[in-house]
């Protein structure tokens, strides 16, 4: 395990043992990482901050069910994913593994590049019709 990620589990120790430090601390040393998961299925760093701050808030409340014999970082990652996923869902966003799976089924079809605030079918209409004609 590298020496971040032996950072990330000291932290999310600290914090299983209620030290409050260790919310701190994994802010600190994990924040940039987190934005950079969130950006890659949001795409708007506005909304990708949501999600951060609701991913440190669901590993908060879940510290308990985190064993600190595994690696720290891939738990935190998992929840920010998920929680990104959640936001997808919710607002009716496209993720960049999205539009990636639709080039693979359809190479043919050129997606436009991803657009910020578009919903899923209004993204897939403009790729049926990139004209707008």
């Amino acid at each position: 395990m590298s020496k971040y990620r032996k950072q990330v589990n000291k932290c999310l120790e600290k914090m299983r043992f209620g030290d409050e430090s260790g919310l701190k601390e994994l802010f600190s040393c994990t924040l940039q990482n987190m934005l950079g998961v969130a950006k890659w299925y949001l795409y708007d760093k506005s909304f990708a901050e949501d999600v951060v701050a609701e991913t440190y808030e669901k590993a908060a409340r879940s510290i308990s069910s985190f064993d600190c014999k595994q690696d720290g970082y891939n738990w935190l990652y998992t929840i920010a994913k998920n929680t990104a996923f959640t936001y997808n869902e919710k607002h009716g966003k496209i993720t960049q593994s999205e539009l990636s799976a639709a080039e693979l089924l359809c190479p043919k079809a050129r997606l436009p590049p991803p657009t910020l605030g578009l919903t899923r079918e209004r993204q897939l209409s403009r790729s049926a019709n990139p004209t707008g004609k």
